[in-house]
């Protein structure tokens, strides 16, 4: 019987200790943001939901978690976007600058840009026409 429950424990508390942690950080993540969600439900007349066996302030408790957590995530692929975006055009720029001062590499470099632009400027002009 001893083993049995060792069994099961060893089996079992590596599964409670993930949920913990897991709801551990979902509560840091969206505590400093609960009582601005519960204002907007209570301002908008949502304070009296219910769902199933849940009570009106737990569903607005577990709908601003959600709520929280999607505009966190939104937020921070947003910023990741912004970041990357000028993180790229500052290193195209500083490698055009890099080519443009090697001497023999900056003729050709030059000439192929120049062409290029050509090539695409006359083709969006055509494509106008």
């Amino acid at each position: 019987m001893r083993k049995y429950f060792a069994t099961g424990m060893v089996l079992l508390l590596p599964l409670v200790v993930t949920v913990a942690i897991v709801l551990f950080i979902l509560d840091i993540l969206t505590k400093p943001f609960m009582g601005l969600m519960n204002d907007f439900f209570v301002d908008n007349g949502l304070n009296n939901l219910r769902f199933l066996f849940l009570r009106g302030d737990q569903v607005i408790h577990l709908i601003s978690q959600v709520m929280i957590l999607v505009l966190l995530f939104l937020f921070v692929v947003m910023l990741g976007a912004l970041t990357r975006w000028f993180f790229m055009k500052s290193i195209i720029r500083f490698s055009d600058y890099v080519l443009h001062r090697i001497p023999f590499f900056n003729k050709v470099y030059k000439t192929s840009q120049d062409i290029i632009k050509t090539v695409f400027d006359t083709q969006m002009k055509s494509f106008e026409q």
